[in-house]
């Protein structure tokens, strides 16, 4: 689930920050940029987790054929596979989520380790922290970093606390802020590096802008900046006066965007924006059905159960095709049996999710080695199914004092059980006491697993009552307990299997609009 999200966030992140190049970088429209800036990166993280429902009176058919059914896709992975990818992605994820949040946590301690040291002058609305190290000013919030021996001998211009009480002034750390916890979440997006870089430089125009309105020269200004540009590097947390792009800086000093041109940009940003929420958000279709008391509305889920159904007749008729290909189940090879019992598991989740929405005429898929009679031959032990029984077959089951009849176990209330017996036709009921069920080496592992499936399941509130309140989490967890119980279930003997409790239809798959 997460490389859909990965992929939005990353194409929308580069395409905000694209059509801010074509559309803003080379405009006057400093406070709008820094608007559009921020909502690139806001846009990349929520955009993926939007669902828009839309309405449609399609009717179901017609919705199928023209494609505007949503997609159903029916929850199997978490029912155990071998190897789990969005486990390693997540877990990636995780890993260098902790290594940029050490990169950001260690940052800001440099920057209070500055604060600490520094001489502080306290103004009205900002600290002067004046430091012994050769630096171009710099901005941090309501600080700024300044040489102590320039500041004390008077040799900084005005228009250069000006230009750093403006970063102040205008909050622009708060922004800096959020870019660095954007790239923190968002590190595996490369374009997300590149906004805290055209985030800095805008505020930059802001800067300049406003010490340019307090009548500074425009020559004389470019001048200043010039002479600041050999001063040490400064940290990507901070505002510095040396910070690069001097030539653009000094191009965007001189545009004046006219009237058209700003709203042509706006109207050019409205619509990327509606077009970003739009196109990269989920969809869940509601179709409406007309009916003479008013309209009733229904979910595209309610719709999806044919396509459910469906997927499970196909997947049926594939298991059902192993099954009678001739070979038995115990003289498959191991790779058989088990795509075989991931087949069952998965048809029992569909199966169980069908009668759960009152499908009916649908048939159950059987168990891969039910109805077959354990042969033992010269220490050789094979199953058959009963049609498949020749003479000698059955000659074999007589001397093992094995009748070939098929007997089922019904529970009644874990106290009673109908022991039914189909001999030549004729039905024979008959109802005995149960103490308990055996519980012996060759049943332990199945029952073990079996109980841990119920016990797990009365933790969350019961079964099947429990389901509604898992989280995908949760029906990760015990659908491994599930799959586990199943496979248990298998490896006993098929006269074994007539005396302990079948496995309960497993719980039903989530269904993903």
């Amino acid at each position: 689930m997460m490389w859909p999200i990965i992929w939005k966030s990353t194409v929308i992140a580069l395409l905000m920050l694209v059509s801010y190049r074509a559309l803003l970088e080379k405009t006057s429209l400093h406070k709008f940029k820094r608007i559009f800036l921020l909502m690139g990166l806001v846009l990349s993280i929520l955009v993926p987790f939007i669902i828009i429902p839309v309405y449609s009176n399609l009717p179901e058919h017609v919705a199928q054929q023209t494609g505007k059914m949503p997609e159903v896709i029916v929850d199997t992975a978490a029912y155990g596979v071998a190897f789990n990818w969005e486990i390693l992605i997540l877990s990636v994820y995780m890993v260098g989520m902790f290594l940029f949040l050490t990169r950001f946590v260690m940052r800001i301690l440099k920057i209070r380790k500055y604060i600490r040291q520094g001489e502080k002058v306290r103004k009205d609305h900002y600290t002067l922290i004046l430091l012994d190290d050769e630096h171009a000013p710099q901005s941090f919030f309501n600080f700024i970093f300044l040489n102590k021996k320039d500041y004390k001998g008077h040799n900084l211009p005005d228009a250069v606390i000006e230009h750093e009480t403006a970063h102040v002034s205008q909050g622009h750390s708060w922004d800096l802020m959020f870019s660095e916890i954007m790239t923190v979440l968002l590190w595996f997006n490369p374009v997300i590096f590149q906004y805290t870089k055209y985030i800095k430089l805008n505020h930059e125009f802001l800067a300049d802008q406003e010490v340019l309105k307090r009548g500074i020269p425009l020559a004389e200004y470019q001048q200043l900046i010039f002479s600041y540009l050999r001063s040490g590097n400064a940290s990507d947390l901070v505002h510095s006066f040396n910070y690069s792009f001097i030539q653009k800086r000094f191009k965007v000093m001189n545009i004046k965007t006219s009237k058209f041109g700003k709203k042509i940009r706006y109207i050019g940003c409205v619509l990327l924006v509606s077009f970003v929420v739009y196109g990269f958000s989920d969809r869940n279709v509601i179709f409406q059905k007309q009916e003479s008391s008013g309209v009733i509305v229904e979910s595209a889920s309610e719709y999806s159960l044919q396509s459910v159904k469906d997927q499970y007749l196909k997947k049926l008729n594939a298991y059902n095709t192993i099954l009678k290909d001739g070979k038995t189940f115990i003289n498959r090879s191991r790779g058989e049996q088990q795509e075989l019992i991931n087949l069952y598991a998965d048809l029992q989740q569909m199966y169980s999710y069908l009668l759960k929405k009152g499908e009916k005429g649908i048939v159950a898929p059987e168990l891969p080695n039910e109805g077959y009679f354990k042969l033992v031959d010269d220490n050789n032990v094979y199953y058959k199914s009963e049609e498949d029984l020749t003479d000698a077959d059955k000659s074999l089951l007589e001397v093992q004092n094995i009748k070939p009849q098929i007997i089922e176990v019904v529970e009644d209330q874990g106290k009673k059980q109908e022991v039914i017996e189909v001999v030549e036709d004729q039905e024979v009921i008959e109802v005995v006491e149960v103490v308990g069920f055996p519980y012996n080496e060759q049943t332990k592992p199945y029952l073990d697993a079996r109980n841990a499936v119920e016990q797990y399941m009365s933790s969350k509130g019961g079964y099947p009552e429990g389901v509604k309140n898992l989280t995908e989490e949760e029906h990760r967890e015990v659908g491994v307990l599930l799959k586990k119980m199943i496979s248990e279930f298998i490896k006993l003997d098929v006269d074994m299997q007539k005396v302990v409790p079948k496995p309960f239809p497993p719980l039903p798959p989530q269904v993903k609009n």
